[in-house]
């Protein structure tokens, strides 16, 4: 889905949906592909199993850690950033990401190279009726990060003797190659905690409040 609005006020995101260059392996024949989308929707690639190639610029107004989240890719990827790989994943529906530092402004190149064919790297290890589509077959994003930032957030609420609780779980990252100290704070129904945390260089912590 590609948003004509601003969807964070906080970490600058870009989607990635659209055109996007893309060729067989092998092949020097290139075709436009619309991401999210799989290859077989092309009239000469309706029954291709094997391995593709997509391509796609983008350009950086400074320099930044940037973030590439992919929501899903069929069956499996290798993703490159300037010809360097960043990230290998595997299963075509559940999402994964790749952290590139200190990227310098200016254009860039973003590859992904996909598989969806069977064999031992793949869910299907022999052929049989179950059909694997081929490409990046759900959205895809840009975001430029800080050196230290939250990956994700999780909410636990619970009931204990009548009474409603919680507990906010929250994963921070850092990519940055000196320990970090920052203060987490979170808001619930106007009650504010606040922790201190320190984070060592290129880690992941996990904090409960």
């Amino acid at each position: 889905m590609i948003r004509l609005f601003e969807t964070h006020r906080v970490r600058y995101a870009r989607e990635l949906d659209g055109m996007w260059d893309f060729e067989k392996e092998g092949s020097d024949k290139r075709y436009s592909m619309p991401v999210p989308s799989c290859w077989e929707q092309h009239p000469d690639l309706l029954s291709y199993r094997g391995k593709g190639v997509y391509r796609k610029k983008v350009y950086l107004n400074k320099k930044s850690n940037i973030r590439l989240e992919f929501k899903g890719v069929s069956h499996t990827a290798d993703v490159y950033f300037d010809g360097v790989k960043t990230a290998h994943h595997y299963n075509a529906f559940t999402p994964f990401s790749a952290v590139i530092k200190n990227a310098e402004a200016g254009e860039h190149e973003i590859e992904v190279r996909v598989s969806n064919a069977f064999g031992e790297q793949s869910a299907l290890h022999i052929p049989n009726d179950y059909y694997t589509y081929g490409g990046i077959t759900r959205p895809a994003a840009l975001e430029i990060i800080p050196d230290v930032y939250i990956k994700n957030i999780k909410f636990i609420p619970s009931v204990q003797n009548g009474s409603v609780k919680a507990v906010t779980e929250i994963n921070i990252c850092s990519v940055c190659g000196e320990e970090k100290t920052v203060v987490l704070k979170t808001e619930l129904a106007g009650r504010i905690a606040e922790s201190e945390i320190t984070i060592k260089p290129d880690s992941e912590e996990k904090n409960r409040v």
